[in-house]
């Protein structure tokens, strides 16, 4: 799936990835909250891309390669902690209520962590699909 340059395919394609899955989440959520648009996509974007960096460096670094069914829970899990925290201080700077914030931002990390985990475990092969060969490395 990746060529062999896969230290610098891998972080483009979670920024990528983590940007448009946060823009489009931001979108969502300021349709919902009275949340300007320029905010929820700001806030979004950077949420999406925190959430996907650390899963890409994870798997660079090797730690997250083992077994790929670890991606989407951990993804998860991050996504939900990076939600809160970017929730939280939104709702600070425009005037929302804490737990309105904290309960659209954990909301909204889970989701996107789930959908950047399934797309990362889609594209980042693990070591079992290595062996039986079943990841294809084209140059």
């Amino acid at each position: 799936m990746f060529p062999e340059d896969r230290e610098t395919r891998v972080p483009g394609l979670a920024f990528s990835a983590g940007l448009t899955v946060g823009v489009a989440v931001g979108m969502m959520v300021s349709v919902f909250t009275e949340m300007a648009v320029r905010t929820g996509v700001s806030s979004g974007a950077g949420a999406g891309i925190i959430i996907s960096m650390i899963p890409a460096h994870g798997f660079l670094a090797g730690w997250l390669t083992g077994d790929p069914k670890v991606l989407v829970p951990f993804t998860m899990g991050w996504g939900t902690l990076v939600g809160i925290a970017v929730g939280v201080s939104t709702a600070w700077s425009g005037g929302l209520s804490y737990l309105c914030g904290f309960s659209y931002g954990s909301l909204i990390g889970l989701v996107s962590g789930a959908v950047l985990g399934a797309l990362f475990w889609r594209l980042f092969p693990g070591e079992e699909d290595r062996e039986k060969g079943l990841v294809e490395l084209s140059s």
